[in-house]
């Protein structure tokens, strides 16, 4: 196991080829755990509990954070802003919030428990439960299949 974790972030439209290439040099270079890229590298629908993010500064454990994390489909843009507010209502009722990102018809969810060093709690299982149940009742889901 490799004693790094890289994280590649880009632009799909402009850069996507140019990350594929890093992606797939640092893999050779690296080993394939060490890398890590969005959809490459976790499948859309994956379940909750079985995929933890983890990344860290091997020096420094003190800054691991431990995620779990989810991808949502929506048929347009403005489903996924809707599905977001449409949950943060029950975010601010459970006192926890994700940290998430929304880009064009999808929407990820990370969750973690940072007063407790950023590791999973059963608020964080709570509220993934939360999100997946209404995600199945939202009209504007677009669930992969």
């Amino acid at each position: 196991m490799s004693e790094i974790f890289i994280s590649i972030s880009y632009r799909r439209v402009d850069s996507g080829a140019v990350a594929d290439r890093l992606y797939a040099d640092l893999q050779h270079a690296y080993g394939e755990a060490a890398v890590f890229m969005d959809t490459s590298s976790i499948a859309p629908g994956a379940v909750w509990p079985k995929r933890l993010v983890e990344s860290a500064l091997p020096q420094d454990p003190s800054r691991t954070r431990v995620e779990l994390y989810r991808e949502y489909r929506f048929k347009t843009f403005r489903d996924a802003i809707a599905f977001m507010n449409e949950v943060a209502p029950g975010c601010d009722i459970a006192i926890h919030h994700p940290r998430w990102e929304n880009v064009w018809r999808h929407v990820r969810v990370f969750l973690t428990t940072w007063d407790i060093g950023h590791r999973i709690s059963d608020r964080d299982v709570q509220l993934a439960k939360y999100f997946d149940s209404a995600y199945q009742d939202f009209a504007g889901a677009d669930p992969p299949g």
